[in-house]
């Protein structure tokens, strides 16, 4: 029996976006030195009222430009001001199902439902 098979080796060149992990605590940072406390920017959760020490500092970061948008736009790294600190579920809620919201549209959905 005949082989078709061949090998062939195929190389291309692939570019890789990824988030910068020190982005987000400089985020929580920059809104401590302007006299913020650290809590959602959506509905004003604030995690150390609701549980205590545990609770203090905790926040997640929202890049509110797409990644791949971000790189294409300007090639630049996220700078804190790029950041939204919002809760756990209003940032599941963002992310959600496509297309995501923004922290805009996610405000006016909360208070159409207060």
């Amino acid at each position: 029996m005949m082989n078709l098979l061949q090998k062939v080796n195929v190389f291309c060149e692939l570019t890789m976006y990824g988030r910068e992990p020190g982005v987000i605590k400089r985020a929580i940072k920059l809104a401590k030195s302007k006299g913020n406390k650290i809590i959602c920017e959506t509905r004003g959760f604030d995690f150390e009222q609701k549980y205590g020490e545990r609770g203090k500092g905790f926040i997640e970061g929202h890049h509110k430009t797409f990644l791949s948008k971000a790189a294409d736009e300007n090639g630049q790294e996220t700078k804190p001001e790029d950041i939204a600190l919002l809760c756990s579920n209003c940032h599941s809620m963002i992310h959600r199902r496509k297309p995501w919201l923004t922290i805009e549209e996610l405000r006016e959905i909360i208070e159409a439902n207060n």
